[in-house]
């Protein structure tokens, strides 16, 4: 169980009122998150129920189609995050961990992995390959914060939004008062097991999921 609030002790962007950009979840992870679940607790400011306050929005990015737009107008940059081993690592006390993988996978299955908070520092790279990192990672990030790719959802309270962390990357606008997101993981292979479960069972003609 996660808790996204602020508290009195070991505050850090997550645990702060401020905006946080749009990321996929424990990229580190040698087996990265399937669903993640916030259940909004808590909204930030009194206007709780004014459904067209920015304050407090959850930002989600569709991956795939960033992906895409990458494929069609940046293909130097969709190439290298396509072919290029980057290191994310997570690390805290009594616990590091790390993870060397590609942002982009088109094969046996799509996936998008972008954290730039996880990002680790860029020593394992060649030299000559450094100033090629820091000018995708620009075009990646303007991509990923750009107004026309950012759907802004603000939660009240009892409200929960689920998503797939290995194609959707999620974030939030900054806030003032108190605002708690409480949210879990759910494997990727559970809830694909669920699913062919759910499809042999109802065999509906509109159930189109298919791995």
């Amino acid at each position: 169980i996660l808790h996204n609030r602020l508290s009195d002790y070991n505050i850090g962007i997550l645990d702060s009122q401020d905006p946080l950009h749009p990321h996929t979840d424990a990229s580190y992870l040698f087996d990265m998150c399937g669903l993640q679940c916030f259940n909004c607790v808590a909204q930030s400011g009194s206007d709780n129920d004014v459904e067209d306050s920015t304050e407090g929005c959850t930002k989600l990015v569709d991956g795939f189609k960033i992906m895409e737009l990458l494929k069609l107008n940046e293909p130097e940059t969709y190439n290298f995050f396509l072919n290029t081993n980057l290191k994310w690592f997570c690390k805290e006390e009594g616990v590091h961990m790390e993870m060397v993988e590609k942002a982009f996978s088109e094969s046996p299955y799509k996936i998008f992995r972008y954290n730039n908070y996880d990002l680790d520092t860029v020593d394992y790279l060649p030299f000559d390959f450094i100033p090629e990192y820091y000018k995708h990672t620009k075009v990646i990030n303007d991509y990923m914060r750009a107004e026309d790719n950012v759907v802004l959802a603000r939660l009240n309270v009892g409200e929960m939004v689920i998503v797939d962390n290995q194609r959707v990357c999620h974030g939030r606008t900054g806030f003032t008062g108190f605002r708690n997101m409480v949210g879990c993981y759910v494997g990727r292979d559970d809830w694909y097991s669920k699913l062919r479960v759910l499809k042999d069972r109802f065999a509906v003609a509109w159930f189109k999921f298919s791995i």
